[in-house]
């Protein structure tokens, strides 16, 4: 701002009376660029705050997302786990193959719907996973059809699930 009394200030210069009201109205303008500055700083203030408001809350969301996905993360790594203690991985070939034939004894070998389509329970087993594919497959009592020639232990099935079942609760009791 450049003043016409700019020689005169910092010094003991006193105005006269005709220059009062120029000097008022220098004051008056720098008064109003003075509020003109301070709200130009509000508003960038207000700004930046608004700024690190929507800063913070994005951080906020990053957070609660790395945190889901860590969640996630842990949780399948603990469901993994719980699945190498399953009950089911305990039982032998034996008996996972007698419960195979036995399933079929349940299936009416007279309806059509079953035979050797998706449907049927050895191509059901067959899905499972690896290990029951593999002992379904290699078992060829599974896919003949009926009459078939159950072995001698079927009646021993149930048996041998169930001691399966507690040796294998037994197994997980040792392993925690």
């Amino acid at each position: 701002m450049t003043s016409p009394f700019a020689r005169h200030l910092n010094t003991n210069y006193v105005p006269s009376e005709d220059e009062i009201p120029a000097v008022r109205n220098v004051v008056r303008n720098g008064d109003y660029a003075l509020d003109d500055i301070d709200q130009k700083t509000l508003e960038i203030e207000q700004r930046m705050e608004e700024d690190r408001q929507e800063s913070e809350r994005k951080k906020e969301e990053i957070g609660q997302e790395l945190l889901a996905l860590a969640e996630q993360a842990q949780k399948k790594e603990v469901d993994e786990h719980k699945a190498l203690l399953s009950l089911i991985k305990g039982v032998g070939v034996d008996v996972l193959a007698s419960i195979f034939l036995s399933v079929l004894d349940v299936v009416d070998d007279g309806d059509l719907k079953f035979r050797l389509s998706r449907r049927h329970p050895a191509v059901v087993i067959s899905h499972v996973c690896q290990r029951w594919r593999e002992l379904a497959l290699s078992n060829k009592l599974l896919w003949i059809p009926s009459p078939r020639v159950v072995p001698h232990w079927k009646g021993r099935s149930m048996h041998l699930a169930q001691a399966a079942f507690l040796r294998s609760q037994s197994f997980i009791g040792y392993s925690r």
